[in-house]
């Protein structure tokens, strides 16, 4: 059968010249290159197709925003566009996070045309939309949409409430949250790609997700509450409206034309200071904390403040103090979490900084109030208790000694060496030395001037980046190595209240980590 074919094809082409050949030939080609085409075609549309089944639909991310504000009515507000050449772009897309962790990016220089249930949630007078330059951001959404927002809300005025600087976001974020939101500059980001890239969508829903925390984080200072019974703070309460209200809409830097004065943006603090105790202010007469009545008259002696007030022992000092700089006034009642004592003034992650700072920016987000205030006699003996979880860690290869350790016993080795370290200071600088040398060379000597000097002489580069990615890819992951952490924790210590424990929960309404879908 096939020769019959075959004879008839030949002579077929014998009847044909050498230019019809070639014509026909060219044909068959350029037929099959149209047929490759358009399966092509057709394979690229129905797979569009297929992913934009799978896509979560915008009302449907709405709908989810919404039923998340049901009792905080807050949504963390952010804008991303392009700039070329000097020249903005309209807005690329929209990020809105709920104060439950779940994140809607809208890429609204995609769609044809905004969603009504968009605009709904963007005009809706009780749900308040909190950031930095938001108001700025909401005027370039109607010149470049048409979509009105209501209810902005400046952080930038909660900061000056708290009697923190106003800052940039991305400062704020690191002085309230201790995180710090960074670009990696070894990518190109760019909001008008077809697609989006892990790397942009995790930092643009970050931002947004950070808007949020710093919000609850400042709320809770302005009005502390049972963190067990509200974990998201009481907005319920008249507090928050009566002093956000008359800023809502209000660009940051315009109240100061308008009749709205300085005076009512902070609250007034009237703290009860009791006869044992001395109450410290910053050279700009702003409440700092309250200390023992010895701790003040040793500020006298050092002439580092003068007594303004005999009636209520209280020092003006002539210094603003270092935590100032990073947003740490307290209110009178801060205690130290292990001990009770009311100097407790200092900050510490639960996990450590030198493992946390490798964490994710979302996850550290997640987990920004896992903080614990302690005192500084305290703080030291959590340091010192620390020793144990790192050692157990590096027998399991999971954890290295970081440079960040090495700049503290550094520190302690010349405090030692000059003579500068109290009684009980000297106690946990020598722990930190030997801590060092059972770390790096399994040795424990004597504390003596060539040890220390040859601490002095050393150089540590290491870091717990590896280690971090480890626990990453383990299962569990890094909620895992959260975990042991506060386990340590709450084995070694036993903080004097239930309330300071909720402190130390995640959320009972965040079941996952930060959830982001785009549209």
């Amino acid at each position: 059968m096939f020769s019959k074919i075959y004879l008839s094809i030949t002579e077929w082409l014998h009847t044909l010249t050498p230019v019809q050949i070639a014509i026909r030939i060219g044909v068959l080609i350029l037929a099959v290159f149209i047929a490759k085409v358009i399966v092509t075609s057709l394979c690229k549309m129905i797979k569009k197709y297929l992913n934009y089944l799978k896509k979560p639909k915008c009302n449907d991310m709405v709908k989810t925003l919404k039923s998340h504000c049901s009792d905080y009515k807050i949504l963390g507000f952010h804008c991303e566009w392009v700039t070329v050449k000097g020249k903005n772009r309209s807005v690329a897309m929209l990020q809105l996070c709920s104060p439950k962790a779940f994140c809607a990016i809208f890429r609204l220089w995609r769609m044809r045309r905004i969603p009504k249930s968009l605009k709904a949630v963007l005009e809706d007078e009780n749900i308040i939309k909190v950031g930095v330059d938001i108001v700025l951001d909401a005027k370039k959404l109607a010149t470049d949409y048409g979509i009105k927002v209501v209810g902005a809300f400046d952080l930038r005025y909660m900061a000056l409430m708290t009697r923190r600087k106003p800052e940039d976001l991305d400062s704020m974020s690191l002085a309230i949250l201790n995180v710090k939101l960074e670009k990696d500059y070894g990518f190109d980001y760019y909001w008008e790609a077809e697609e989006l890239q892990e790397e942009e969508t995790e930092y643009a829903a970050s931002k947004a997700y950070a808007c949020v925390e710093i919000f609850k984080s400042l709320a809770f200072e302005l009005d502390p509450v049972d963190l067990h019974q509200f974990p998201n703070g009481n907005l319920s309460k008249s507090l928050f409206r009566l002093n956000i209200s008359e800023f809502l809409d209000l660009h940051f830097g315009e109240w100061r034309k308008t009749t709205v004065q300085y005076s009512t943006i902070l609250q007034s603090l009237e703290v009860y200071c009791p006869s044992d105790k001395c109450l410290l202010l910053a050279p700009d007469d702003e409440f700092v904390c309250l200390v023992d009545k010895s701790k003040g008259e040793w500020y006298l002696r050092e002439q580092l403040g003068t007594q303004v007030d005999s009636e209520k022992f209280t020092i003006r000092l002539k210094f603003f103090p270092a935590f100032r700089a990073i947003g740490f006034y307290q209110q009178s009642n801060s205690q130290c979490y292990i001990c009770g004592h009311p100097d407790g003034l200092l900050h510490k992650p639960v996990v450590p900084m030198d493992l946390r700072e490798y964490f994710p920016v979302t996850f550290q987000l997640f987990t920004c109030r896992d903080v614990i205030f302690l005192c500084p006699r305290c703080l030291r003996l959590s340091h010192v208790s620390d020793f144990e979880m790192y050692n157990k860690l590096k027998k399991k290869s999971l954890a290295r000694y970081s440079s960040d350790r090495f700049l503290r016993t550094k520190e302690a080795a010349k405090a030692l060496l000059n003579g500068q370290a109290s009684e009980e200071n000297s106690q946990y600088c020598k722990a930190l030395v030997s801590d060092y040398f059972k770390s790096c060379f399994d040795e424990q000597p004597e504390i003596n001037q060539k040890v220390l000097e040859i601490v002095l002489g050393n150089r540590v580069t290491h870091s717990n980046y590896v280690a971090v990615k480890k626990f990453q890819a383990e299962p569990g992951g890094l909620r895992k190595l959260e975990k042991l952490w506060r386990d340590h924790f709450w084995s070694k210590y036993c903080p004097p209240s239930y309330s300071h424990q909720a402190m130390l929960l995640w959320s009972k309404d965040c079941e996952e980590h930060l959830q982001v879908q785009v549209c």
